[in-house]
């Protein structure tokens, strides 16, 4: 009988093993049925004739009352009809609320205890459950039900039942109170669906891939990423270009022994302008022991942007911090050349050789200061005058000259937009500008061409990405530069504005055309984009947008129009003019009292303070970059005995290099340097006529 029911018991667990969708609980149930079963089938045995009465049934009886599980066994007719119950073990016992074995039915006490409390379609469910374990002739066959009865607090409670025959004609009750189990497996599926839903839609990609590379699992933000609806069984490295699947692959391939490699970025085959970073860890699942990855994704395109457009203003930072330094000596030298070549020139009149050769000298010294400027652009340190200025005007005065810069092949067009706002930026500046992409544009041409110049005005209600940065929401007037040319091949449009990038052949370009274009719109706090096109209609669009400054119709005033006779630089009054460079400040001196002025020079901000303590002057003149004492902290000393002294400032930086508290001020003028005879001469005559 032992071995009987002992076969039965490991059958019954080889079957809930084998099948694929086998509960852990009825598993780990049916191994207490085995051993309730052992101790049953000893307990009621039947004694062979020549063996003797047994003994120990105390301490098997003590055994089952100490079981967890509540067990019965009952006498059952050979077609299964129960007839009396033989023994109830002490947890069965206050399960139906008995003492004694009573009389009836096992079936009938599960019904009074479980079912009959419980209300609705379960108590029917139950019964049935019930019903279905003894009904039909005594079989082989372990029966198994699940049934739901009432707990202490009247919440439910779930039990499995076991029923199992014996050779001597009896069936055994087990019954097992799985309410906790069922609970954590219930919290445990909740846990795992509110997680997978939770990574389905999470604001990153989750990928699972087979050992193979394929894609066995993918949520839906990769999904989106990819732009597929399904991507089960599909190669993970062929979702992307060609030249990141070497670097995929490599990634998969190098899982380290933490499963975890270094990520990689990437573009989707479906949005190629779109960066993506894979973050790779090892993996294997229990089922088969495969192995494979799970990749994490996230959208790197802003982080890519960003890094691309700081690593631009690190490289503009340094290269203007070496451009300013270089382009302020250069600005001394050639303030003094020009400057004595003035000088010189009004000694000598046209007709003499001197005169030409001085000239020359001249013309290249302004070719240079020129460079300088550009320099100065690309580093947004040019020096800048910038006030409300109508962009009609400015290209209607260089139409002419457009012109001529592009030749006769090549035809202009300029087409002006209605009521168009003002901006705010430096007159001479913007046509530097303009004439840059002009001159790109005709160097682009082969050929017969054509150069096309539109000016409009657009407004954004969201910020609006231009060029690889994004322009803050607002009114923009916009100036497109179109021309029919060959066009800017994909694999160096993101290089143009670089400087000193330049696809001219040597000496016929410096490369900083565009790069000028470029920190001149930033001066500006404007913004540039390109499009070009290389294959079928050919040519490139530069866009330019600077921000609107005032409407349209605003009356621009001139404060810098000229209040004497014109050509009339003369004047009177004693300066103080201070330069600590030597040529600047002979020159200087030399021009002014050329112009009628008395003036006292002073080499350094120190010696300036000295000569201000003992002297009253009607104009002071001084450079903002000196040691020691610089031409801030001169002004504001100066300013403090002398409240009403105009002042002209001289410096070969931009005007914002000018501390702030010092342009705010009134009667205060900027000169930037290099400055010939005659700028020098109206921009004092200027300060002080405007300042009486």
């Amino acid at each position: 009988m032992l071995a009987v029911l002992w076969a039965l018991g490991m059958m019954a667990v080889g079957a809930m093993l084998w099948g694929a969708d086998t509960d852990p609980l009825a598993v780990a149930a049916t191994l207490s049925v085995i051993a309730a079963l052992g101790v049953a089938a000893w307990l009621f045995r039947r004694p062979r004739r020549d063996a003797t009465p047994a003994v120990g049934a105390k301490a098997v009886r003590d055994a089952l009352d100490h079981l967890e599980d509540a067990v019965a066994v009952e006498a059952v007719s050979k077609d299964g009809t129960a007839q009396r119950i033989l023994y109830l073990n002490a947890v069965f016992a206050r399960l139906c609320g008995v003492e004694d074995v009573p009389v009836g039915t096992v079936e009938s006490l599960l019904a009074a205890a479980l079912v009959g409390t419980v209300e609705g379609g379960r108590a029917i469910e139950s019964e049935q459950a019930l019903r279905g374990l003894c009904s039909g002739p005594l079989g082989a066959d372990v029966r198994h039900a699940v049934v739901v009865g009432p707990g202490a607090r009247h919440d439910s409670r779930r039990f499995h039942i076991w029923t199992v025959p014996t050779e001597d004609g009896s069936r055994v009750w087990i019954i097992r109170d799985v309410t906790q189990l069922s609970r954590g497996e219930e919290k445990a599926r909740d846990r795992l669906a509110v997680l997978s839903r939770a990574l389905e839609q999470a604001p990153f990609g989750l990928i699972l891939l087979g050992e193979d590379g394929t894609v066995r699992e993918a949520n839906a933000t990769f999904r989106q990423m990819v732009g597929r609806d399904t991507l089960s069984g599909h190669d993970f490295a062929g979702l992307f270009r060609e030249q990141d699947r070497p670097a995929i692959g490599t990634m998969l391939g190098a899982q380290g022994p933490e499963g975890r490699t270094s990520p990689v970025d990437a573009a989707p085959l479906s949005e190629p302008e779109t960066t993506l970073t894979l973050h790779a860890s090892r993996t294997a699942e229990n089922r088969g022991g495969r192995g494979g990855a799970l990749l994490y994704v996230l959208d790197a395109t802003e982080r890519k942007r960003l890094e691309m457009q700081f690593a631009q203003s690190q490289k503009m930072q340094a290269l203007g911090q070496l451009a300013g330094g270089v382009a302020h000596d250069f600005n001394n030298m050639l303030t003094a050349i020009i400057g004595f070549c003035d000088l010189v020139l009004q000694r000598h009149h046209q007709g003499e050789q001197t005169f030409a050769d001085v000239m020359q000298i001249t013309q290249n010294a302004k070719r240079a200061a020129r460079l300088v400027r550009q320099l100065l652009a690309f580093s947004r340190q040019q020096p800048l005058e910038p006030k409300l200025t109508n962009v009609t005007d400015v290209l209607a005065d260089i139409s002419s000259l457009l012109k001529r810069v592009l030749g006769e092949r090549v035809s202009f067009d300029l087409t002006h937009g209605r009521d168009l706002g003002l901006v705010k930026a430096d007159h001479s500046q913007l046509e530097q500008v303009i004439i840059n992409l002009a001159v790109n544009a005709r160097d682009a041409i082969e050929g017969d061409g054509k150069l096309s110049i539109e000016t409009g005005m657009v407004e954004f209600e969201e910020p609006e990405a231009i060029g690889g940065v994004t322009a803050p929401a607002g009114r923009y007037l916009k100036i497109d530069v179109a021309d029919s040319g060959t066009g800017i091949p994909e694999e160096i449009i993101d290089r143009i504005f670089d400087p000193f990038f330049t696809t001219k052949d040597i000496g016929a370009g410096t490369g900083l055309g565009l790069s000028m274009v470029y920190g001149s719109l930033q001066q500006m706090e404007g913004f540039v984009g390109v499009d070009s096109r290389t294959a079928g209609e050919t040519g490139t669009t530069f866009s330019l947008y600077i921000p609107e400054a005032a409407p349209h119709g605003t009356e621009i005033h001139d404060d810098t129009a000229a209040v004497g006779p014109e050509g009339d630089s003369t004047g009177g009054g004693e300066i103080l003019l201070v330069e600590d460079e030597d040529p600047v400040r002979l020159f200087s001196a030399r021009a002014l009292r050329s112009k009628g002025y008395i003036v006292t020079e002073a080499r350094t901000g120190a010696a300036a303070l000295e000569i201000l303590a003992e002297n009253q002057f009607d104009l002071l003149v001084t450079d903002m970059m000196m040691p020691e004492v610089d031409g801030a902290t001169l002004i504001k000393t100066a300013r403090g005995d002398m409240p009403d002294l105009p002042v002209v400032c001289i410096s070969g930086y931009t005007q914002e290099a000018v501390a702030e508290e010092i342009t705010s001020l009134p009667r205060v003028y900027f000169l930037p340097k290099p400055f010939s005879l005659k700028q020098l001469a109206a921009k004092v005559k200027t300060a002080l006529q405007q300042d009486a």
